[in-house]
This record gives structure tokens, sequence and C-alpha cells, in this order.
């Protein structure tokens, strides 16, 4: 009953935990075995996609961001500057799952991104959040890419 449903979900969940930080650590090592130089472009655009996160969790809270930088007496620049590590390790990573992908040939299908983008839309319509102009091509990249390394995941467990 309800028990074997709670060690059930603490199961799947711990089972979640597990295959998560394999995946991070599976990066963690990439990562830390690349020494290209990343070209600048890339990492101002993280950079900029991290500022865009930090500001939506921002306004999430009820908050905007600068007022919640003048409480943490910090400046935009002192914020990007500090995640510039951590900006080069998501490119990083990214670009290493990409080079994966092509060369096991991982792909996903363009119908299995379509049910998800439409998963997605749904989910922002009952979320109330469909008024705001959703960039569909932006939106099936997105998605693509989240689906992609799903698969390359997938594919470097299976090893």
């Amino acid at each position: 009953g309800l028990e074997s449903s709670i060690r059930e979900g603490l199961g799947e969940e711990r089972k979640k935990k597990i295959a998560e930080k394999w995946r991070n650590d599976a990066i963690e090592k990439v990562v830390s075995e690349v020494t290209v130089e990343i070209p600048k472009i890339l990492l101002e655009a993280e950079l900029d996609k991290m500022m865009g996160e930090f500001e939506n969790n921002i306004a999430s809270m009820g908050m905007n961001l600068d007022q919640y930088l003048e409480n943490i007496q910090k400046k935009r620049e002192e914020v990007r500057e500090s995640w510039k590590a951590t900006a080069r390790k998501r490119v990083l990573a990214a670009l290493a799952l990409q080079e994966i992908a092509r060369k096991e040939n991982i792909i996903v299908e363009s119908s299995d991104i379509e049910k998800e983008m439409n998963r997605t839309l749904a989910y922002f319509k009952s979320q109330g959040d469909i008024e705001k102009n959703i960039d569909m091509e932006k939106l099936y990249e997105y998605i693509k890419g989240v689906l992609t390394n799903e698969k390359v995941f997938q594919f470097l467990e299976s090893l």
C-alpha cells in the first residue's frame, strides 16, 4: 500500500540522485581534461544565459535583480565575474556532449521533440504564462538539445 509506494518513490529518488551524481562526475571528468580555450563569444553567451536564469529565479521570489544585488552589495559585473569558471564548465560540457552525439550518430526524432514541445507549452498554459511570446524555434532547439543530451548520457551509462 502506501508504505511500499513511498519506499518505491524513495528508491526512484535515490536512483535519480545516483544517476545525476554519475552524470555530474562524468562531465567534471571530461571538462577537467579539456585545456582548449573557449571562444569569448560562447563564454559571454553562457554568462548572459546564467544571468537570465538568475534574474528569473529572483523574480520568482518576488524580488528584482537590482534590489537583490543592492542587498548583497554586489554589482552585476562582480556576479558575472564570479561565474566565469562555472560558465566555462557549462560550455565545455555542452560541446563535449554535442561531440559525442555527433561521433556516435545520436539523433533525436523530430516527432519526439514536438511531443515534448507540446508538453512544455501545455505546462506554460496551465501556469498562465502563455501570454509571453514564446520563440518556437528557440524552444525547438532547446528541447532538441535536452533530449539529445539525455540520449548521450544513456549511451555513456550503457558503456
